[in-house]
């Protein structure tokens, strides 16, 4: 999807113009819709929702002239067959989301299913205005968070995460006191990300190729609090210092929290695990490869809905944290292990999580690390080990069509089947066994040994791989 993030809307001619280009036809010959909904969380919020659709608030956004507008209402959604409104989202040439409570925003955007549809649109552009441009990010700062009225269910300023940077908008706005440069720089050293700092006249321009800086004012990329080239950053997602998650991590989270949405409106059930299973296939290693846990610290690294985490807590004594960057997923876990001694769920990016916990004896991961960017997690692993530290993860080695892994550290898309129909597309990190090692040797963790796993019917040709490590005593 094609996006233009703003502070305010389309404030001038520089805008105006990447909006064209985006679009490829003048803004009288495009079709628009427009998401009053992030308003309402605000005080006088049906005010607010009534100018912006009218074209009288301070976001210019409807008023463009468009050949047609309509208004899309997210808390109706879920209320309505999508035959009733999800046609006229994939005929829209252009979303148009407005201001207000940007955590309510992404919180019915995922309630109502448009968050799941949005990475599909990929012939439409989305244009948001100040909330409507940070519910797109992976979060909105903790102290953003706390200045709202509405509080989301997880508890957290987490948004969708659809773009790998967050937004600090009306930058230097004169009836906004709070929203100095250096409160700009201060929110910047809170958040684990690149962060834009952009004031009404300018806006992000985010295509494949990266983000652009549009502007006729002061907007700025905050890059000291970041230790991240921004300009390197926006080409190509580079990810300097290691710390940032890069657009295709972002992008592949946003799918792995839409197919833990699309189980929650299932209500799909949870049973209790009695071992772990690595592969595609119940036979082949179990708990047993962890050798003994009790009274052990232990990471589950990507525990999405915390089953196996729940298991070890339960079964060996062990003090399992369970972490995952997907709100939905870890929403499910806390539902279905509310009080398990020994357990605790976090919400969080696992390379965070890592830099703020004390080494581990024991991490493991089912089917997660590929996910990740090698260079960016595998330090973070390394530090994240006591010394003579276990490390045990999965990762998978050919598809189910059998295309084979990669010689080179790059990712690939894959498919996420969803039940009762449906894919996502994720992108993973599928390479050779003696790549993982070499990269693993490269941030001082050993492979000790490297198992098969192979699905079991003759038809199914997915193949994983699990990896056992140690960090070194000396």
């Amino acid at each position: 999807m094609r996006l233009l993030l703003t502070s305010a809307g389309i404030k001038n001619a520089s805008i105006h113009e990447a909006l064209v280009d985006l679009l490829g036809k003048p803004l009288a010959e495009a079709n628009a819709l427009c998401i009053p909904t992030a308003s309402y969380a605000m005080p006088g919020g049906a005010g607010s929702a009534w100018r912006f659709i009218s074209g009288r608030s301070v976001v210019s956004l409807c008023e463009m002239g468009w050949k047609s507008l309509g208004v899309l209402e997210l808390t109706a959604l879920p209320s309505l067959g999508e035959d009733l409104w999800l046609p006229s989202v994939r005929e829209a040439d252009v979303l148009l989301a407005g201001g207000g409570d940007a955590l309510y925003l992404s919180h019915w955007m995922r309630q109502s299913g448009l968050a799941d549809l949005l990475p599909s649109l990929s012939e439409t552009v989305y244009v948001g205005a100040s909330a409507g441009s940070m519910a797109l990010t992976p979060g909105v700062g903790e102290d953003v968070s706390e200045s709202y009225v509405w509080k989301p269910p997880t508890g957290d300023d987490t948004a969708l995460g659809l773009v790998g940077f967050s937004i600090f908008p009306h930058l230097d706005h004169e009836n906004l006191p709070d929203n100095s440069m250096a409160n700009a720089q201060k929110w910047a050293s809170g958040i684990p990300r690149p962060g834009y700092a952009i004031d009404d006249e300018t806006a992000l321009k985010v295509t494949d190729d990266g983000v652009e800086v549009v502007s006729e004012g002061t907007g700025d990329c905050s890059p000291l609090e970041l230790r991240m080239d921004c300009s390197r950053w926006s080409q190509g997602g580079a990810l300097g210092t290691g710390v940032a998650v890069s657009h295709i991590e972002q992008q592949t989270r946003t799918a792995w929290d839409a197919y833990g949405q699309h189980h929650l409106r299932r209500g799909t059930p949870l049973p209790d695990l009695d071992r772990i299973t690595w592969g595609p296939g119940p036979d082949g290693p179990g708990d047993e490869i962890l050798g003994d846990l009790e009274g052990l610290r232990v990471l589950d690294l990507g525990c999405g809905t915390g089953r196996h985490a729940a298991h070890l807590a339960r079964a060996y004594g062990a003090r399992v944290d369970g972490v995952d960057a997907s709100p939905s997923q870890i929403e499910r876990a806390r539902a279905r292990y509310p009080d398990v001694p020994g357990l605790r769920l976090f919400h969080a990016d696992a390379v965070d999580h890592l830099g703020r916990e004390e080494p581990y004896d024991v991490i493991y991961s089912v089917s997660a690390v590929h996910f990740f960017e090698p260079n960016r997690l595998f330090p973070a692993l390394a530090d994240g080990l006591v010394p003579g530290g276990r490390l045990y993860f999965t990762v998978l080695h050919t598809n189910s069509e059998g295309h084979s892994p990669s010689s080179t550290p790059t990712p690939r898309p894959e498919l996420l089947h969803l039940a009762g129909g449906g894919t996502l597309t994720l992108h993973m990190w599928v390479l050779t066994p003696d790549l993982w090692e070499s990269l693993l040797d490269q941030h001082g963790v050993e492979v000790r040994d490297v198992t098969a796993l192979d699905a079991p019917q003759e038809t199914n040709r997915a193949s994983y791989r699990l990896f056992e490590a140690r960090r070194p005593h000396n």
